[in-house]
């Protein structure tokens, strides 16, 4: 018979929480932003997520937390650029964290903001790195849909 550590139970709720949290705040501030919030105050805000992640950032059981909270940051950001660093890097922390169909979603995210913005190299290797994952994953379903839009001259 094996035990469990006492605490086993209560680290996977904290840590639930502390996702739910990061989650919870990503969708708050929007709703406020018009009434509460500036530009400014959304900035703030991300740039103090971005911070929680990098504390989390040596910690591998935390990954997944620190990818929660950079995720945020990036929907709080109006800098194209930044959103794009902060998706990039939840992909890898998600990687890292093997959440491999999650990390697949963020770098999809990545190439999209990447696009939208004009970015067309990095659209190309959040893709890439997508399609490798995806390929980790065993999703060649989404290999194959990712290579197509990787490939430059796709349909």
């Amino acid at each position: 018979m094996t035990m469990k550590p006492a605490d086993a139970g209560g680290e996977g709720r904290m840590k639930r929480g502390i996702v739910f949290g990061a989650i919870a705040l990503a969708c708050w501030v929007p709703m406020t932003a018009n009434a509460q919030a500036t530009s400014g105050s959304r900035a703030a805000q991300a740039e103090v997520l971005e911070e929680q992640a990098w504390l989390l950032a040596n910690q591998v059981r935390e990954f997944e937390t620190a990818a929660a909270y950079l995720r945020a940051a990036s929907q709080l950001r109006e800098e194209r650029g930044a959103r794009v660093r902060d998706l990039l890097n939840a992909g890898h922390y998600l990687h890292y964290a093997n959440r491999l169909l999650s990390a697949v979603s963020a770098f999809q995210d990545a190439a999209e903001v990447a696009r939208e913005g004009g970015d067309q190299d990095t659209a190309e290797r959040a893709l890439r790195n997508a399609v490798w994952i995806a390929a980790k994953a065993g999703d060649l379903a989404t290999v194959r849909a990712l290579s197509a839009q990787a490939t430059p001259g796709a349909d």
